[in-house]
């Protein structure tokens, strides 16, 4: 600021102008303090938001009645030394009795003794192949034309056998033994010898496949003690689902030892995402209750004391934690009845006795599908056929009528002809090129002769094995002698396309069919208003515009005979505390017209008008200086112009008196 500090007048103008500015720098100053005040309650209120966030993400597990932390199973084993067990979310609670009569173990066969591992064998082909699997050829030549070089060429050659040398003590002591890779009756070890005769110092290396070291079995189990006990086969010790979604591991056999499965409701993640939520929660009130104080005794407050914004997110929580939810068990309709209770302070605690009994089935009338839909969004169907799958938090409560149209198919390919009564595989005729489920792949039949079904089973298991064909599954029967082929997927995504091959005409094909299955095709129907859905597969999917059914998923498993005219099921959708909270957090903290945002919004006006406020007062003020300045310059400038005048007078008047002195 230029200053001029009195140099006509002596007076202390800069002293003067900002005395007089005085006032208008105060009213800067209480706008600034108040923008500072209303960056802190910005930032507060950020901690909020995250804190909300972080509320919704610890209630994620909680949220959907699928998730896994309601269908967690325990299984037991009364004897692991023979059988452990393992349990999928699917498999029912209960307990079952099984016996081990037999466990499933490879074929093992070998040769006759040689000296030593670089013994001399007679060169040629051997050819290998484990039950209806593909054969593998072998050359044997000078390059490996030892006992231990057929031994390498086994190992590596991907035969599905694995190759040892076995030391037995005797006079010509090292014999090759061969292990079939996979367990089962069926994985017999074929060998077709084309190796030369013995000559020489070469020998051909016999396999004694009459007298096996060990026979390929199948592991026999039987579930159940009573005349109606069942008795079931697997080609390998992983036995699954002789209890739906129970996983058998065989370690022993022994047929007279009852073995004891049970299968219980895991509590555990029920447990920890409950307790997840509750920290969360009190961590969110504590917050605000922090925010929003005041302290009587040193009149100290928070910076969100009086917010309206704040309070109302507040009681909106503490509300809806004690509401009641229509459509559910009576018994459990309400957080209180889970162990959940609120103090006097508004802090969430967890009886997690109460709680575990529940889930675990303890509590009479209460099952683990109760505390599921107590906190998550969930639906009961009066149609076995149709069920819930999946929703929002857009999709709305209440009851929905599901009106399929069209039911969900599988692409299904019948060959034009029937098969041969009897139809032999070689060299000639045993590959087919085809496409399922949108993947490609060239598939080659077992050399041999088959009747209709042997070659139905024989196309299944190369169909199904194939590497080319992971994750797809197919089943191939006859219908009136000709092969049937169905890709087990449901939906569009199921696709059947026969491209060539030379086995065409020996599986009744000519090239060029295909079959593709059928998507669900139906709608919603709320309160009479229809609303539009897209299948998927058998998945019945409400389109995002709806107003009641947006993403709310159904699987309708029901066949064309089936379907009924008008709806096949009416849903009573209703969505737990968990849900609802999911759902109230996303008011919040939409981007678009979310409390939050509003909140921000008038924090980011009022500090924009605060910063248009203090401009307008510090333009005021630079004008106002500018203004006294220019007046005390002018001051100055008289004052400054009268001072030369008064000297000047003095001067003449000096003069005049001089002049009078010297008459």
């Amino acid at each position: 600021m230029l200053t001029i500090d009195g140099l006509a007048s002596g007076i202390d103008t800069t002293k003067i102008v900002e005395g007089l500015l005085e006032i208008q720098q105060k009213q800067i100053d209480q706008f600034e303090s108040r923008k500072t005040k209303t960056g802190v309650q910005q930032a507060s209120f950020s901690g909020l938001e995250s804190r909300l966030l972080s509320l919704r993400n610890d209630l994620s597990k909680l949220t959907t009645s699928g998730g896994s932390v309601f269908r967690n199973r325990s299984a037991t084993s009364s004897d692991e030394s023979l059988v452990q067990v393992a349990a999928s979310s699917n498999a029912p609670v209960g307990s079952y009795q099984i016996k081990v009569n037999q466990l499933a173990q490879s074929h093992q066969v070998a040769t006759q003794g040689f000296d030593d591992p670089g013994s001399l064998i007679t060169e040629g082909d051997l050819t290998l192949q484990v039950g209806s699997g593909a054969a593998t050829t072998i050359t044997i030549d000078s390059s490996n034309n030892t006992l231990q070089g057929l031994v390498d060429s086994i190992n590596r050659s991907d035969a599905g056998v694995s190759a040892v040398l076995i030391n037995d003590g005797s006079a010509s002591p090292y014999r090759l033994m061969l292990t079939a890779e996979a367990t089962g009756a069926a994985n017999d070890i074929r060998i077709t010898n084309g190796l030369g005769a013995t000559a020489g110092s070469a020998t051909q290396p016999q396999f004694d496949l009459g007298n096996a070291i060990q026979d390929p079995l199948d592991a026999n189990v039987t579930l159940g003690s009573g005349a109606g006990a069942i008795t079931v086969n697997s080609s390998t010790n992983h036995v699954e689902n002789v209890v739906p979604g129970v996983t058998l591991n065989l370690l022993g056999a022994d047929p007279a030892k009852a073995i004891n499965i049970n299968v219980t409701q895991n509590s555990d993640a029920t447990i920890e995402s409950a307790q997840a939520f509750v920290e969360s929660y009190n961590n969110l009130m504590s917050y605000i209750d922090s925010q929003a104080r005041f302290t009587a005794e040193t009149e100290d407050a928070g910076p969100l004391l009086g917010n309206r914004a704040v309070i109302r997110i507040q009681d909106d929580l503490r509300l809806l934690l004690t509401e009641s939810i229509g459509g559910l068990n009576p018994s459990l309709n309400r957080l209180t009845a889970a162990g959940f209770s609120l103090d006097d302070k508004g802090q969430l605690s967890l009886d997690e006795t109460r709680l575990r009994d529940l889930v675990e089935g303890r509590v009479e009338g209460v099952d683990s599908d109760d505390v599921a839909r107590l906190f998550a969004l969930g639906a009961d169907s009066d149609t076995s056929g149709v069920s819930f799958v999946f929703g929002s938090s857009r999709t709305a409560e209440g009851e929905v009528q599901v009106d399929i149209t069209s039911a969900a198919t599988t692409a299904v390919l019948t060959a034009g002809s029937a098969l041969a009564g009897s139809t032999v595989i070689d060299g000639t005729n045993n590959t087919l090129d085809v496409d399922i489920d949108g993947a490609n792949a060239v598939i080659t039949l077992a050399a041999g002769t088959y009747t209709q079904q042997e070659l139905a089973d024989q196309l299944q298991i190369q169909l199904n094995s194939h590497q080319d064909l992971r994750g797809r599954q197919l089943e191939v029967s006859l219908d009136g002698g000709a092969l049937r082929i169905e890709s087990l997927t449901i939906g569009s995504a199921s696709e059947i396309q026969i491209n060539s091959g030379t086995a065409l005409t020996a599986l009744g094909l000519s090239g060029g069919e295909s079959a593709r299955g059928q998507d669900v095709v139906g709608k919603f129907i709320v309160n009479g208003e229809e609303e539009l859905a897209t299948g998927r597969g058998n998945l019945l999917v409400g389109n995002s515009e709806n107003r009641y059914t947006a993403d709310l998923q159904v699987r309708a498993s029901l066949a064309a005979s089936q379907l009924v005219s008008g709806p096949e099921a009416t849903l009573n959708v209703t969505r737990g505390v968990a849900s609802r909270l999911d759902q109230l957090i996303n008011e919040f903290v939409d981007p678009v017209n979310g409390r939050i945002k509003s909140e921000n919004d008038r924090f980011d006006d009022q500090i924009e008008s605060i910063d248009e406020s203090i401009e307008r007062l510090k333009a005021q003020f630079e004008a106002q200086q500018e203004s006294l300045l220019a007046q005390f310059v002018s001051l100055e400038s008289t004052i400054s112009e009268l001072q030369n005048t008064g000297n000047f007078l003095a001067s003449q008047l000096g003069g005049i008196s001089l002049l009078n002195n010297k008459r």
